[in-house]
């Protein structure tokens, strides 16, 4: 075989990696530009939201909510309304829950200052919601 068709041969294949490999640089600037426009747009959306915003609606309505549940537990609690607590008793099972046996509902009615398990993912939730993620952490 000729030297030269040997060399053409090698350097037809550079210039195709090379061209293959500008190609793909091409696509990823392509990529981070649009990226990039697309960020800014979120930023400016970001931005308008907050001037429209006020921050002390939020806190307001999340200390009504929260108010609300307080003294709503303390009215029952002091009232001596009977409360009801609807809870699932744990059956048994085999086949990884495919039959089942046993359990069903349990109602408990209990009076005074009740406090469900939930009590406290609730108010975290709230919290979390109106007053941002960082306010609200749950104790574990």
């Amino acid at each position: 075989m000729p030297l030269e068709l040997i060399a053409g041969a090698i350097s037809g294949l550079a210039g195709f990696i090379f061209k293959a490999h500008a190609n793909a640089i091409d696509g990823l600037r392509s990529v981070a530009e649009l990226q990039i426009k697309q960020q800014m747009a979120a930023d400016q959306l970001a931005n308008s939201a907050a001037e429209r915003s006020s921050p002390w609606a939020r806190k307001v309505l999340a200390f009504m909510v929260i108010g609300t549940f307080v003294c709503g537990l303390l009215v029952v609690a002091f009232a001596n309304i009977p409360v009801s607590i609807v809870s699932e008793n744990g059956g048994k099972s085999i086949l990884w829950g495919i039959i089942k046996w046993g359990g069903g509902m349990k109602v408990t009615v209990a009076q005074g200052f009740v406090l469900p398990d939930w009590t406290g993912w609730v108010i975290s939730t709230v919290l979390g919601f109106f007053l941002g993620t960082g306010a609200a952490k749950p104790v574990r």
